[in-house]
């Protein structure tokens, strides 16, 4: 089955209740309705099938291909653009807090991936230079970055909205995904400072098994 096709099947493939409309985050910071905002072609669903079968192709910051399988334990995914001002720093923020909360033996297992929607502009270097700002654990997070067409494929199949506006910012859902080791998705949290109990619990089952 070619990648299209296995686009088509994860985007036809639910989770049940995850297609709640959700406010949208403006490159301002500020919530806009999420009626308008729709994603860069297909309205978005997250998939109930395996997102590794896409193998979408990654660079990571040290130029490194990666790839979002084979790693032997949770994994969670996360789309952002390096110059948002508000809403992804929030999202790092999040994501930090997260594995904050984790045992130390299951977040020694959980990597952290985070893909840019805008790899025109955040080479290589650049997310380098944004993993130094985050002063985080370059051995499990990876901020990473891929074509338009693989950015748009990844995004329908994890259920993320983003619409490039004429400043060059991004409107976009805030979405975090938890991946198990098969790559389906495990857990996900949409909006900013959202509770992560739930998430936090599905990362710890997984790690441990």
């Amino acid at each position: 089955m070619n990648r299209s096709l296995r686009a088509l099947a994860l985007v036809s493939l639910c989770v049940v209740g995850c297609a709640r409309s959700e406010p949208v985050a403006r490159d301002d910071g500020k919530a806009a309705p999420a009626a308008a905002e729709s994603a860069e072609g297909d309205e978005p669903t997250p998939s109930a099938a395996s997102v590794f079968d896409l193998a979408v192709p990654l660079t990571d910051q040290d130029g490194k291909p990666l790839a979002l399988a084979g790693h032997p334990g949770p994994v969670l995914v996360a789309m952002f653009y390096a110059t948002c001002p508000a809403a992804c720093p929030m999202l790092v923020a999040d994501l930090k807090a997260i594995e904050a909360a984790l045992d130390p033996k299951t977040r020694a297992a959980t990597r952290v991936i985070l893909v840019t929607f805008d790899p025109e502009r955040d080479t290589t270097a650049k997310l380098k230079e944004l993993a130094g700002k985050h002063k985080i654990d370059e051995q499990r997070w990876r901020f990473a970055r891929a074509s338009e067409g693989d950015v748009r494929t990844l995004a329908a199949a994890l259920g993320v909205k983003y619409r490039k506006l004429p400043n060059g910012h991004y409107n976009h859902s805030s979405v975090i995904t938890l991946l198990d080791r098969a790559g389906v998705i495990a857990a996900r949290i949409e909006g900013q400072e959202q509770p992560s109990d739930a998430l936090r619990a599905a990362t710890v089952k997984i790690a441990a098994r």
